[in-house]
């Protein structure tokens, strides 16, 4: 009998803990976990993941931020700039009183260091041609002889210790939204020149200093007290391991963290509780899942095959049964995260009884059977599984080839498959990131499935290369719209299917932007009490 007693009060205590408001011991501490995994490497011009950037962007800043709403570029270690009218050269002004957390001034010779360092090939990261391959000197850097090789970007001085100069070989109209990614990110040459002990323990000019790393277990930062912008008043952070979504909302309802990932399974529990349903705040991701097609093909070559399948998949019903309202039907490539997104756009509204007429006018009466490559991911795996549900009713019989990262990967390069599904999360924030999907471009993979021979491609790619050089605003979003109204709202070269959201438990405790709209939790512009 007691030790049923015992055990009658454990569970008790245990509901109990459940049930409650969630308090931290600390009200100056926030305690998170990664979004995926793990940061792996936290050497900014190395980095390339999303745990990697999580403590970054705490830690480091480049010259050009991020809005944390719209990610529309807006000064940080630069407090503005200058582009010549033939739009080749940029001058940024720094700020002054700035100092790395050695307590060292940062000049603008640190700032050169830094662009030569992300130009190195032996070190600079896969960001590095995206940020500087239109920098004078960038191709210099890349010569495959070491002997050959420039040392320095000639496209980049330090004109004062205040003034860096940046002269670009052709004009870039993105050139400071590339500006944002990480890999600018300023580091002091006397500390990153060791990059192995640099990559576990970055010193930068963050809000937040790196404290320790305890792999495979948690990350700690504290605020910087020599920061130059507004201090912290969250002074000790926490990022933990716990890769599992699920096990995140564990350790929330036990008061183990502030903010937590929220997955599909978790969600119809949550949102019918009273407490955390009101708890939950989604974030819509910079990112698009779609289908790729291989254009080359027969079947799939045929824009009345391609526009029947976009037809015949009820996009609101996978987002509210497989995803649990975790995203948003798609129609177009460019998120609702940017201004060049039209919410208007819907050139393919699900209507089986049209796919099937498509369909019969494209010689398939009886149906066709088309194979569909698609990632391990359980998500994708059960989105594609519901289309091939839906696609069955139109005479479309899907065979899907779900494979391993390493055979995904060798089969997307030669497109072997006729559908392929993408998750394509932006590089940096802005529409050409998107839309240079609907093209070739330098992509062996879209090369491969005729992305660069399909009727229309040379005016589709005419139409981007206009784009990209035309300075930002309406009129440019406008050549965006249009080259999505004609790729995918006429041609159906890619078929999109929805823009994921990120869902997370957030503490009440907390207030101010917590997850910004690039899926970051930036500590400084949190409160807490």
């Amino acid at each position: 009998m007691k030790r049923l007693i015992s055990l009658l009060i454990v569970v008790f205590l245990l509901s109990f803990t459940v049930l409650q408001p969630l308090h931290a011991a600390d009200a100056s501490s926030v305690t998170m976990a990664f979004l995926e995994a793990e940061a792996v490497k936290l050497d900014p011009q190395t980095a390339d993941a999303l745990d990697d950037f999580q403590v970054l962007w705490n830690v480091c800043e480049g010259m050009v931020g991020y809005d944390s709403k719209t990610l529309a570029p807006i000064p940080a270690l630069a407090t503005s700039w200058d582009i010549s009218s033939d739009g080749l050269t940029y001058t940024f002004h720094l700020r002054s009183g700035v100092k790395f957390q050695n307590g060292r001034a940062m000049t603008a010779d640190d700032v050169v260091y830094t662009f030569n360092r992300l130009a190195n090939p032996d070190l600079g990261g896969g960001y590095a041609s995206i940020i500087l391959g239109n920098v004078a000197g960038f191709d210099a850097m890349q010569d495959k002889d070491p002997a050959k090789r420039a040392k320095s970007l000639t496209g980049v001085k330090a004109v004062d210790p205040q003034t860096v100069q940046v002269i670009l070989t052709s004009p870039v109209s993105s050139f400071l939204n590339r500006m944002t990614l990480p890999g600018t990110m300023i580091v002091p040459k006397e500390l990153a020149d060791d990059q192995a002990t640099f990559n576990n323990h970055p010193v930068c000019t963050g809000p937040y200093k790196f404290d320790e790393w305890v792999h495979g277990d948690h990350i700690t930062l504290s605020a910087n007290p020599d920061y130059w912008g507004t201090k912290p008043t969250i002074q000790k952070v926490t990022i933990r391991v716990i890769p599992q979504q699920s096990q995140q909302v564990t350790e929330y309802q036990a008061g183990n963290l502030d903010i937590a990932s929220v997955s599909a399974a978790d969600m119809p529990t949550l949102s019918a509780d009273a407490t955390y349903s009101k708890q939950l705040v989604n974030i819509p991701a910079p990112a698009t899942f779609h289908f790729r097609l291989n254009l080359k093909d027969k079947v799939t070559g045929d824009v009345r095959v391609r526009q029947a399948i976009s037809l015949g998949i009820d996009r609101k019903a996978i987002v509210g049964s497989i995803l649990a309202g975790l995203g948003a039907p798609a129609e177009g490539l460019v998120p609702p995260t940017m201004t060049a997104y039209d919410p208007t756009f819907n050139p393919f509204p699900y209507n089986p009884d049209q796919a099937k007429k498509l369909l019969a006018d494209a010689g398939f009466k009886d149906g066709v059977t088309l194979n569909v490559l698609t990632t391990t991911v359980e998500s994708e795996v059960r989105t594609v599984e519901a289309i091939q549900q839906q696609l069955a009713k139109i005479g479309i019989t899907l065979k899907i080839n779900s494979a391993e990262k390493a055979v995904f990967s060798a089969a997307s390069g030669k497109c072997d498959f006729q559908l392929q599904t993408v998750n394509w999360s932006q590089d940096y924030p802005d529409p050409e990131n998107f839309d240079g999907l609907l093209i070739a471009g330098s992509s062996g993979s879209r090369k491969a499935c005729g992305y660069g021979t399909y009727d229309g491609a040379k005016d589709m790619t005419d139409l981007y290369n206009k784009a990209t050089v035309a300075p930002l605003g309406a009129a440019r979003d406008a050549m965006f719209r249009q080259m999505e109204a004609t790729a995918i709202g006429k041609l159906a070269v890619a078929i999109p299917l929805y823009y994921p959201v990120r869902t997370v438990l957030v503490n009440p405790r907390l207030s101010g932007v917590v997850i910004d709209s690039n899926s970051m939790a930036r500590f400084a512009g949190i409160v807490a009490k």
